[in-house]
């Protein structure tokens, strides 16, 4: 939660709306239903609900929809598996508000 709120309001700071969910699920379901820029996914969301969201919304997302996972180094989820999911970018946890600025604004650049 703590993280959540962080990267939420360092997102505003820089002009950005973010939609925050708070599982996978959640993730999922705003994503059909706002067909946002990008969506930045935290992997170790309750029961691999990271994982499951990114290889939901690859299936069912509009192609150019960009998926930014965010993984602790030390995740019981794994870079390997968060890969698997089809993921455009990694960052690390925690990520540090520079690095966050640069790769999301980085990947906005990119879709338009």
């Amino acid at each position: 939660p703590v993280m959540r709120l962080m990267v939420a309001a360092l997102l505003e700071e820089a002009g950005l709306q973010p939609i925050v969910a708070v599982s996978g699920v959640e993730a999922f379901s705003f994503t059909m239903q706002s067909t946002p820029a990008l969506l930045l996914l935290d992997m170790e969301l309750p029961q691999n609900g990271g994982v499951a969201a990114a290889r939901a919304l690859r299936t069912m997302a509009p192609p150019a929809l960009r998926i930014v996972a965010m993984l602790s180094v030390s995740a019981p989820v794994g870079a390997a598996l968060a890969l698997d999911a089809d993921l455009d970018d990694v960052l690390d946890k925690p990520v540090a508000a520079a690095r966050l600025y640069e790769r999301v604004l980085a990947w906005l650049s990119a879709g338009t």
